[in-house]
């Protein structure tokens, strides 16, 4: 049987990461540390409130995968199967049946409930995945995979409407709403040869769709909106797929890309993003299995490594 469209990004993905994380053991990979090179804040205290307040994937030190803070406030253990928390802090998406429906659990009370299945969008979805709440928690968007492709869509958490996203192209995976709720960004095919996945923005209303970028040959990894909704943040590689990572800034309305951070490992994401600033794991060239977390604005000025939060290691003997 051919694969899925998500079953082949998936085994994409592995391969690039077995690739890197074997190379980790053998030789330093082609990177350098970030360039502006950071500073150390070996404490939260120098942080405003609303970065500190950002929540993130983190979990240095601690037996189980976590959320908390970015001041090591109020951790959250991450539930097998289920996303991180919705921007509020009360609900988490669920994926307890890989892929054939998403659940809401309610974290208030532990109440469970199926959001949405297959048989709901129709007879002939594959799979459901990558669920992502949109600002105001009133829906959740997730991505449906066809035979031969794959869309965005929403659900309403109260009413369970339903909204398919037909748009061009083949591939629209992993979608991230903007705040205002008018834009939906998806990972999408290239049109370049060798371009591989790309990012693109969809109009939810007229449900046109645009490319942000076409000139990366490697996939980008998925970006966020800032809160105004005027920029998104994302990293990808240079070069090669094993190449040195980069983190970028793109105007949403003139398309303009800027350069933020470079000399990161190809595996380093973006964590978080607020007003000002961006969050990002930065691997020590030294210690290549090993990541930080970093802060920079989005002039691509005042690197920082809260050293705080500690070193999170992969390790790379388990079975």
């Amino acid at each position: 049987m051919a694969l899925s469209w998500r079953k082949k990004r998936i085994v994409l993905i592995i391969a690039v990461c077995g690739i890197s994380l074997a190379a980790c053991g053998r030789k330093r990979l082609d990177f350098s540390g970030p360039i502006p090179e950071p500073h150390d804040i070996e404490s939260p205290a120098v942080l405003d409130g609303g970065l500190a307040k950002l929540r993130i994937p983190w979990n240095a030190g601690a037996e189980e995968h976590q959320s908390l803070r970015l001041d090591g406030s109020d951790p959250i253990p991450l539930i097998p199967g289920c996303g991180m928390p919705s921007p509020s802090g009360r609900y988490v998406i669920c994926d307890p049946y890989f892929g054939s429906s998403l659940e809401l659990l309610d974290l208030s009370n532990r109440e469970r409930r199926v959001l949405v299945s297959r048989e709901d969008i129709h007879p002939t979805a594959q799979d459901l995945s990558y669920a992502n709440f949109t600002a105001d928690e009133s829906e959740v968007v997730f991505t449906v995979t066809w035979e031969n492709g794959t869309d965005p869509a929403f659900v309403d958490l109260e009413t369970g409407r339903i909204e398919l996203i037909d748009a061009p192209g083949i591939f629209n995976s992993d979608p991230v709403v903007s705040p205002d709720g008018s834009w939906i960004l998806v990972s999408c095919e290239g049109i370049k040869p060798g371009a591989g996945f790309v990012l693109c923005l969809i109009d939810r209303e007229t449900k046109e769709r645009v490319r942000l970028l076409d000139e990366v040959t490697n996939i980008p990894r998925t970006g966020l909106f800032t809160p105004d909704g005027k920029f998104i943040v994302y990293t990808a590689p240079f070069g090669s797929s094993m190449g040195e990572g980069r983190l970028y800034r793109i105007d949403v309305d003139d398309r303009s890309t800027n350069l933020l951070v470079s000399g990161l490992h190809s595996t380093d994401g973006v964590l978080g993003v607020t007003s000002s600033e961006v969050v990002f794991t930065c691997r020590n060239p030294d210690r290549p299995a090993c990541s930080w977390v970093c802060v920079v604005d989005l002039e691509g000025k005042d690197v920082r490594r809260l050293t705080y939060l500690g070193e999170s290691c992969l390790d790379l003997d388990s079975p």
